[in-house]
């Protein structure tokens, strides 16, 4: 991320596997390795987005500047038919899930394409699936 911030990139991604925020599965890294506020010192200077799987929904943040992006409808089960880890408890303050809007997740496929234009925002659309459709039930425009 220095190198990148000191030859003048605008956009960094970022993917691991273990999500920086989460409100299911077994919730996110845990606070001592959490690298939440490293990435965030860096979103002064640039449009960072964090892709993450690992809990097996869809979960979407946005906090310090920083895009997150928890995507697992990818091709697994999703956490609404593994009962019990639909919702963990979170602190009062915990960033807002902006995909499911404080409402039971449900069980769905999706995948999102990201198009990157130079000097323009980044744009998100995420397409949804149920199940048993191959045709997407909905479209969403992320961080609108």
């Amino acid at each position: 991320m220095d190198e990148a911030k000191a030859n003048g990139i605008r956009k960094a991604f970022i993917v691991f596997h273990y999500p920086v925020f989460a409100r299911s599965g077994l919730g996110p890294i845990p606070a001592p390795d959490n690298p939440h506020k490293v990435i965030a010192s860096y979103a002064k200077d640039m449009e960072v987005i964090v892709l993450n799987g690992h809990v097996h929904t869809t979960e979407i943040y946005d906090v310090d500047g920083l895009k997150y992006l928890l995507l697992g409808g990818g091709g697994a089960e999703q956490d609404p038919i593994l009962p019990g880890r639909t919702s963990i408890k979170v602190p009062a303050d915990y960033p807002r899930d902006l995909y499911w809007k404080g409402q039971p997740p449900q069980e769905e496929y999706n995948y999102v394409l990201v198009d990157v234009e130079p000097g323009q925002k980044t744009k998100f659309t995420l397409n949804r699936f149920r199940p048993w459709s191959a045709e997407p039930f909905g479209t969403e425009e992320l961080f609108t």
